[in-house]
């Protein structure tokens, strides 16, 4: 079971991951550049920004010179 429900967490994480960079594009698109900080796109882009379920804190984010560094510790 354990094995599953981390397979699950993982596939939700991921989805989030993705729905979330989904985001950042449209907000690049309409800003010509990344956020400084991931809250700055609700609710316009996402009605709320996804946590990290592996460590129930914010996603790592950070904008880079070249894009964006975004990941979960899971």
């Amino acid at each position: 079971f354990t094995k599953v429900q981390d397979a699950a967490d993982r596939t939700e994480q991921s989805l989030a991951n993705l729905q979330l960079a989904i985001a950042l594009a449209a907000y690049r698109a309409d800003a010509g550049h990344y956020p400084a900080r991931l809250d700055e796109m609700t609710p316009k882009y996402l009605p709320a920004v996804p946590g990290d379920l592996f460590s129930g804190k914010p996603l790592v984010y950070r904008p880079t010179a070249a894009g964006y560094l975004l990941y979960s510790v899971g």
